[in-house]
């Protein structure tokens, strides 16, 4: 005889991995997802695209790196008011861990930006799973502030050569 179960309700449904968001989801929201959706597309392309060029790689790898991490977010998110997305920060610290490592050999430089990104990547779901984002809450506001405001001057030094045209060396 074939046991019917009945749908995931309450906590046993919030402990389901994928689509967490769905039973609580209303028809009405349709319409102004997939317009937020269009739109966070068209920013999301030009960004990723120039993300990869900060990071040193090719931009068709910021295309994937785009598309997947929206995707995957989509199944397995649990907020409905959080946008995922790429950032200087993290371009530019790929791209100064990666750089001297890879000695100019650019498919030396995807694979270790590739196993770097892994790595992060387990990392983040270990703190996860260990609640270790309230240690953010030690973190000062000014030194919150001075380190964005140094990737920020970073990223623009860094994109001169791209922008203007003037020649930027290393020291």
């Amino acid at each position: 005889m074939i046991e019917r179960r009945a749908p995931p309700t309450g906590a046993r449904w919030r402990r389901r991995v994928f689509f967490v968001w769905l039973p609580g989801y209303e028809r009405a929201w349709l319409r102004g997802d997939v317009t937020t959706a269009v739109l966070v597309v068209a920013i999301a392309i030009p960004l990723s695209m120039g993300m990869a060029e900060v990071a040193g790689v090719a931009p068709v790898a910021g295309l994937y790196t785009c598309v997947l991490p929206l995707i995957a977010y989509a199944c397995i998110g649990a907020s409905r008011h959080l946008v995922i997305g790429l950032d200087a920060s993290t371009a530019a610290m790929l791209a100064a861990a990666v750089s001297p490592l890879a000695a100019g050999d650019e498919a030396r430089y995807v694979a270790l930006a590739g196993g770097l990104t892994l790595l992060v990547g387990v990392a983040l779901l270990i703190g996860g799973g260990l609640r270790l984002g309230v240690i953010t809450s030690l973190l000062s506001n000014p030194a919150l502030l001075g380190y964005q405001a140094g990737l920020g001057l970073i990223v623009i030094v860094s994109q001169l050569h791209r922008l203007l045209g003037v020649p930027v060396t290393e020291s």
